[in-house]
Parts: structure tokens; C-alpha cells; sequence
């Protein structure tokens, strides 16, 4: 299914910017901006555009920007946009922070394809994405039926990502009826989504809670 949306994003930013050319014969050039920390997925990813734009005969060049240092997202957006990429394929880092990579976008007359994080307020060609509320709210189902009480533990995940906040929603609207039956004894936003940072969190909140 991942591979099916990658070589969506793939074509879709190959039609976009065939829309916006006025020579057929233009050889069109796509650059991927990951703003996205250490998640193994975001690798994958990589691999499987550049497997398609292989495939489909298009240029790319995909960067992952993990860290924001030395070189930040917008400092890598603003030098593929340079080097004459026609369509941006986007996931910020912060949704909230992106505004200087769009206008320069737009002035540069660069296409800007937003994947998986949506850019909050701003505009983009087109987005490509997931009901992050609905994967929420199964999340939070099947924790219900299955762990009706006891002691709970909810990451909400980056705040930086709007995503997070749509599937922690979700997710309470069934763990919320839930009352008294449960106890939180941790309720928390991980930064960057980080899976070290996170089970250090979980370790702490069970050891200050008699294990």
C-alpha cells in the first residue's frame, strides 16, 4: 500500500509539472524535501520514489533532513528549488514553520505536492495523505474494548506534526468514556517522534508509579 501512494506522489508531481510547462519536450525534475527525524519509514520511503522516478525516466532528488543541522529544511527546499527542480514534495518538519519554503516556491514557480503532513494554513497544489482522525479513533476503539482498566500510558507524538493531534482526538474519544476505570499515569507529546526519547518516558512514568 506505502509503495502504491509513493508512486502516486511520483506521478502526481510528474503531472503537475507537465501542467505548468509550456515545452513538451522540457525534461521535468522533482525534488523531496523529509523533514522528519529518525523513523526508519522515511528511508524506505526514499527508496521506494527514487525506484519509481527510476522506472518513469524523471530526475529526483530526495533529501532527508533528520536533524535540522547543520543544513535546516528550508536551506535544503531553497537549494533544490535553485538547482531548477520543477515540483516540491514536502513533509515539513513543523507544519507550522514552512511559510518561507512555499513563497519562495511560489516565486520560483515550483509546484508544491505536501505529503503526509499537512502545511496548517497554507497554500499548497496538492496534498497527499491519511485520516489520521479515523486512525485514531481505531486506535482508541480497540484499546477500549481491550483495556477497559488499569493503568494507561498515552504518547501524543510531535507537536510539530498536526497529525499527532488528530490521532490523539481519535483516540480519546474512546478512551475518554472510559471514567474512573482507567488511570493515566502519563500523557505527553514525544518530540520529533523520538522512539528513544519515548521509551525513556514510559520508563519513568512506571518506575514513579511503584512499577
Amino acid at each position: 500500500m506505502l509503495k502504491k501512494v509513493l508512486y502516486f506522489l511520483c506521478a502526481a508531481g510528474l503531472s503537475l509539472s507537465l501542467a505548468g510547462c509550456n515545452q513538451s519536450n522540457k525534461e521535468v525534475k522533482i525534488g523531496v524535501s523529509f523533514g522528519v527525524g529518525q523513523a526508519t519509514r522515511w528511508v524506505q520511503e526514499k527508496g521506494y520514489m527514487e525506484e519509481r522516478a527510476k522506472e518513469l525516466g524523471v530526475p529526483i532528488e530526495v533529501r532527508l533532513n533528520t536533524t535540522d543541522e547543520p543544513k535546516t529544511q528550508t536551506e535544503d527546499c531553497i537549494e533544490m528549488i535553485d538547482s531548477g527542480i520543477d515540483v516540491l514534495i514536502l513533509t515539513p518538519r513543523d507544519v507550522n514553520n514552512v511559510k518561507e519554503i512555499l513563497e519562495y516556491a511560489k516565486e520560483k514557480k515550483v509546484k508544491v505536492v505536501n505529503y503526509a503532513r499537512v502545511a496548517l494554513g497554507e497554500q499548497i497544489d496538492l496534498f497527499v495523505g491519511y485520516d489520521c482522525g479515523k486512525i485514531g479513533q481505531t486506535l482508541g476503539q480497540y484499546l477500549a474494548e481491550t483495556a477497559d482498566h488499569g493503568d494507561y500510558i498515552i504518547l501524543e507524538g510531535d507537536l510539530g506534526d498536526h497529525n499527532a493531534v488528530l490521532l490523539y482526538e481519535g483516540a480519546m474519544r474512546y478512551i475518554s468514556p472510559l471514567g474512573n476505570d482507567i488511570n493515566i499515569i502519563l500523557d505527553k507529546d514525544v518530540p520529533g517522534w523520538s522512539a528513544d526519547e519515548a521509551k525513556k518516558m514510559v520508563l519513568e512514568a512506571i518506575q514513579a508509579n511503584g512499577n
